[in-house]
This record gives C-alpha cells, structure tokens and sequence, in this order.
C-alpha cells in the first residue's frame, strides 16, 4: 500500500513538474518521454547539470536512459538506450534538434555525444540525488486512471 501511495504522489510530481518547468515548445518533453519508458527516472531533470546528477552507469545497455551532450545548451538531453549491438547505440527520444525531431537514431555513444547513463533501480554515488524506486508502468497507468476519476 505505501509503495502504491508513493508510487501515485510520484507520478503527480512527475505531471506537474513536466507541465509547468520545462520549455513547452516541442511536445512530449525527451524527459517525459524517458521517464515513459524507465519509470524510475527521476524527476526534476531541468538542467544538463541535473542530467549529469543521475549518471550511475557508463557502460550503454538496452533499458538505460541516455545522458546527452548538446552544444550550446543549457538543458542537455536524454535518450531512451532501445538497444546496444556491436557498439553501436539504438536510441528512442522525442524533442530531438532539429525542429523537435521524434524518432530513433543509431550509432557510437561518441557519435551521439552521450557522457553516460541511469540505470534503472540502481543508486548514484551522488546522496543527494538519492535511490529510486521503481514503480511499474501498469501501477503507474491506475494511477492516472484514479487522478482522473477523482
């Protein structure tokens, strides 16, 4: 039951966050689309510097959320890790340069200029950013569906 609780008071943080902090321009968010995928990703990822806060894992695997490198910009951005084969990165993302590009690209962490990594229920070294609980996807769309029949 408490994991249910925190689970659906995490999930309305993440909402309101998405809604009312970042750049509204390009919808979905790359971050709200991340955190679609890996439930577990934190919030508050505003900044590249919040970006770079969650890093726990170097190494790129299917599952993770890709940290970006963008020139030139204060936000960052992260990817979706779909897949990684012969050192090559599939990566799913939305809000993607140019014109908001939805999509998926494919190749070297180097190439897509990714500086690391959140692995899914693992801890940062960081105490600051904390430990995650996962929260599955299903538990996450009840949730929802409860916030909206209230």
């Amino acid at each position: 039951m408490k994991k249910n609780i925190f689970c659906l008071i995490t999930l309305f943080v993440i909402l309101i966050a998405d809604v009312n902090a970042q750049n509204t321009t390009c919808k979905p968010q790359c971050v709200a689309y991340a955190r679609s995928r890996v439930p577990s990703c934190p919030s508050g990822l505003f900044s590249y510097q919040n970006k770079l806060n969650i890093i726990n894992e170097n190494s790129p695997m299917a599952g993770t959320v890709a940290i970006i490198n963008v020139s030139n910009n204060a936000y960052g951005h992260v990817a979706y890790v779909n897949n990684y084969i012969n050192g090559e990165v599939t990566l799913e993302e939305t809000n993607w340069l140019p014109n908001c590009a939805s999509g998926t690209r494919k190749g070297s962490p180097a190439s897509l200029k990714i500086v690391g990594y959140f692995r899914p229920l693992a801890t940062t070294s960081n105490p600051s950013v904390g430990t995650y609980v996962a929260c599955p996807l299903q538990q996450m769309e009840v949730a929802v569906m409860q916030l909206v029949t209230l």
